[in-house]
């Protein structure tokens, strides 16, 4: 930057400065009010001439009029200054002083003590506007951000009473007590018009700490008697230092519900459809094509045994033979899967042992371990075959996805059916909740229906089931069924 650069910068910066000081200090010359105390200004001033021509050389004067009549400019000036702050302040008292001033070289005559008094009196007067015009100014930027907050607030709460008043939840304002002080135009029509003063136990027979716990859903008799299903939310809050009070949202989630509960019938419906076509299926192979296989493989065999045959086609048909048998046992392994027979023979139990001993018995497979706690009973056949599903589906994803060297199950039977299946894998992939791919084999056409499969039979049987990661590794799947009382006490 050159000199001559850094001068126009500083001037600029000076001009700048000056512009502000005259933006703070200049008087407000629109007013008519401003006028009328200048107009006072310019009147004591000539009544401070009259004084002085009046007093001419008298000597035998031994008061001071003359400061005494120019200290009534202290009146416009605070006036000015009240009401205009510091630009009216500082006009008035500049004017004051331009009236003063001139006249003490015009009265030498006048003694020493006039002057430094008169002096004196114009700079307090000065002062006193500076000072007071300051405090003015400062308590009406005061007054204006009260103001401006005042006019916030008000327009914070309207906007409030306005939500409060078209939100469609039924919205109930309590004190500490749980007794209600507001409600909206939706609580109203919900509980009634005497809804303000009764308590919210009597309301919703439910106190303010059960509300603020939480509950899920909460039945309630409309004005009309109709029964609807509420999502209760409540909060605390303080308006004021000295109160405490309770906010209760009324969500209606009666159709949310009654759309989940035909989801889950259908759900429910859509499984055991498939579960009927499932055994229909499984005992069509038992009782053709795997009988088939096996008659066939028995001749075979029969065939090969003839010791008028050559040896090469005996072989042959031999090898034709084990082919066949190995096309059963895998028939078979399907049959099982799509309905195990030992399930429906001895129970959940037992099914389970067997498919963790098949599980141990595959290549490359974990050690897995079966806990039963508690005395087994006999769930019904859906709750049984949801069980055995569960178990088969977690194992089946520890075997091909988790690389896992341990696998433990863990069957409770208590109030609820408990499931316990945690392995030391590499642990879940997330996308594994979501919809599963084309199945890549019929063994996981058959088998494989997923996690979300899963998590779909184990709800509409009321269930549910929770997939967690394990720290340092590995996937804990819970799952947990209703047990019917009337299963009770027979053995499983």
């Amino acid at each position: 930057m050159t000199t001559d650069e850094a001068n126009v910068g500083i001037d600029h910066g000076g001009t700048s400065h000056v512009a502000r000081i005259y933006r703070a200090i200049a008087p407000p010359v629109r007013s008519w009010r401003f006028w009328i105390v200048q107009a006072a200004v310019l009147t004591i001033a000539a009544l401070h001439d009259l004084v002085l021509v009046w007093l001419g050389d008298r000597e035998d004067v031994i008061l001071v009029p003359g400061p005494v009549t120019s200290a009534l400019l202290f009146v416009p000036v605070l006036y000015a200054a009240l009401n205009f702050g510091v630009k009216g302040a500082v006009g008035t008292a500049v004017l004051s002083t331009l009236t003063i001033v001139p006249h003490w070289p015009a009265d030498s005559s006048w003694p020493s003590i006039h002057v430094w008094v008169e002096g004196g009196n114009l700079i307090l007067l000065n002062a006193v506007a500076v000072v007071v015009g300051v405090r003015v100014e400062r308590e009406r930027r005061a007054r204006r951000r009260a103001e401006d907050a005042l006019t916030a607030a008000e327009v914070a709460t309207a906007r409030y009473y306005s939500l409060f008043d078209d939100h469609q939840a039924a919205v109930l304002i309590a004190d500490a007590d749980g007794v209600v002080s507001e409600t909206n135009a939706a609580g109203t029509r919900l509980l009634g018009d005497d809804t303000v003063g009764r308590g919210l136990r009597d309301l919703l027979g439910q106190n303010v700490p059960a509300l603020l716990t939480g509950m899920p859903v909460l039945p309630l008799t409309t004005t009309d008697g109709e029964q609807r299903l509420f999502a209760p939310s409540a909060q605390v809050f303080s308006p004021d230092a000295g109160s405490r009070l309770v906010q209760v949202c009324l969500a209606d989630v009666t159709e949310q519900h009654r759309r989940q509960e035909e989801q889950r019938l259908f759900s429910a419906r859509l499984i055991a459809v498939q579960e009927d076509e499932r055994r229909r299926l499984a005992q069509d192979l038992h009782d053709d094509p795997l009988q088939t296989l096996l008659f066939l493989s028995r001749g075979l065999d029969d065939v090969a045994a003839d010791p008028q045959l050559p040896v090469d086609i005996a072989a042959q048909i031999s090898r034709h033979a084990g082919l066949a048998t190995e096309v059963g046992c895998a028939l078979r392994e399907v049959i099982r899967g799509l309905r195990p027979p030992v399930l429906d023979a001895l129970g959940l139990a037992s099914a389970l042992r067997q498919l963790v001993d098949e599980a141990e018995m595959r290549s490359g497979a974990p050690n897995v371990g079966l806990q039963v706690r508690g005395e087994p009973v006999r769930l019904t056949p859906e709750g049984e075959l949801t069980a055995y599903r569960v178990v088969q589906e977690s194992l089946s994803n520890v075997l091909r996805h988790a690389g896992a060297a341990r696998v433990d199950v863990l069957v409770e039977f208590r109030d609820m059916l408990s499931i316990t299946v945690s392995d030391d894998g590499r642990g879940i992939d997330k996308r594994r909740t979501s919809p599963p791919p084309q199945p890549e084999s019929v063994r996981e056409l058959v088998q494989g229906w997923g996690l979300v499969g899963m998590r779909e039979r184990v709800v509409a049987l009321g269930g549910t089931v929770e997939v967690l990661k394990r720290i340092p590794r590995g996937t804990t799947i819970q799952a947990t069924l209703p047990i019917s009382d009337g299963r009770r006490g027979q053995g499983a």
